[in-house]
């Protein structure tokens, strides 16, 4: 509530979660936190290289290991909807 009360508003914190590994249950807590409805709009969090192909892939996107360490750089201070897109 901090966040929302002060001059920059929800965009005064980004953060950036990156998942190491294949494991399912990792996968699914980041997956909540990413689309939760307090803190989905401050962090990003990036899946294994296979994952985020397949979330790609359903966007039309094709995922290349640039494109992956970009987000992995830039996914939480640059809006969803542009990596992919409009900068590559």
């Amino acid at each position: 509530m901090h966040l929302v009360n002060s001059p920059y508003g929800s965009a005064g914190l980004a953060a950036q979660i990156t998942h190491v590994g294949k494991d399912i249950k990792t996968q699914n807590f980041l997956e909540a936190l990413d689309k939760g409805p307090f803190v989905g709009g401050m962090i990003d969090c990036i899946s294994y290289y296979e994952i985020m192909g397949e979330d790609f892939s359903r966007k039309d996107v094709t995922l290349n290991p640039e494109l992956w360490l970009l987000k992995m750089c830039v996914g939480a201070i640059v809006p969803k909807s542009m990596i992919g897109k409009r900068i590559l």
